[in-house]
């Protein structure tokens, strides 16, 4: 293209026209790189918030359990950032039950942006490959704070704590981790007799 662009300007005759040629080939010249400057500056932004470790943690999460985990973890980063800007030994330093206390606030937040959720428990349904698997992840939510309610031979529903959610979504058998949403209330379409009194009104 930069070649094209040089051979056509040279064609160009006249005073004016050659400076006018000269400034708008410098243009044309600067372009592709101006361009590819900007596109590596996107990439760059757009890669550097998801590395190996948060994507895999949001394996087989839906859309909506994956903001919840991301809010949490944002939470959770701004709390550590907070802690190192204490230095150690000062009276302001946070305690141990500070500290857990800030936790939980964070998990409560994030999982308010559930469609069901319960303190700082969000509830989903986990589709799995058999039984056994069910089974065992039952096992797995009960063991570690999480409260199974149904489950089937391919499916888990339960509330299951924010921080939480990666660990669950990451256990063999899991296809898919999917927010629960409240059942909405059926709406019956307007009757034909119904509908065509209203015209005539």
């Amino acid at each position: 293209m930069a070649q094209e662009n040089l051979r056509f300007f040279r064609g160009l005759n006249g005073t004016g026209h050659r400076h006018l040629s000269w400034m708008v080939l410098v243009l044309a010249l600067a372009a592709p790189a101006a361009a590819d400057a900007v596109d590596a500056g996107s990439s760059a932004r757009l890669k550097a918030p998801f590395d190996a470790e948060t994507t895999a943690q949001y394996k087989n999460l839906d859309s909506i359990l994956t903001g919840v985990l991301a809010e949490y973890e944002r939470r959770i980063q701004a709390i550590e950032a907070s802690d190192r800007d204490v230095p150690p030994g000062s009276t302001a330093e946070p305690k141990a039950a500070a500290r857990e206390a800030a936790r939980q606030q964070a998990a409560r937040q994030a999982a308010a942006q559930a469609p069901m959720h319960k303190a700082a428990a969000v509830a989903v349904t986990f589709h799995v490959k058999s039984a056994a698997h069910a089974e065992a992840l039952v096992r797995f939510l009960n063991d570690n704070g999480g409260s199974s309610r149904n489950w089937g031979e391919d499916y888990v529903e339960a509330y299951v704590p924010v921080p939480l959610l990666g660990a669950a979504a990451r256990q063999p058998g899991v296809l898919r981790a999917q927010a629960m949403v409240p059942p909405q209330p059926f709406t019956a379409p307007p009757s034909a007799s119904v509908s065509r009194h209203t015209r005539q009104a």
